[in-house]
């Protein structure tokens, strides 16, 4: 059963690049090798620098600076 709120979101830190996610994670959308879904942001398991990311209710997907999608 999914939860009221099946929400993923992610962002690009300011200073270090790398790309943090929070939200649901029953189907590993958060990246950080796990299902567990977590209510605080958490660095995902491919490192950066990231250059976009952009992320939805059951994916996220993001351009590493080198043109690398993941």
């Amino acid at each position: 059963m999914q939860p009221k709120s099946a929400a993923t979101a992610c962002a690009i830190g300011r200073d270090d690049r790398e790309v943090y996610c929070w939200g649901y994670n029953g189907w590993g959308a958060l990246g950080d090798d796990t299902f567990t879904s977590r209510g605080s942001a958490g660095a995902i398991a491919e490192p950066g620098p990231w250059k976009a990311i952009g992320a939805g209710t059951y994916h996220a997907c993001a351009i590493k600076e080198t043109g690398e999608a993941y």
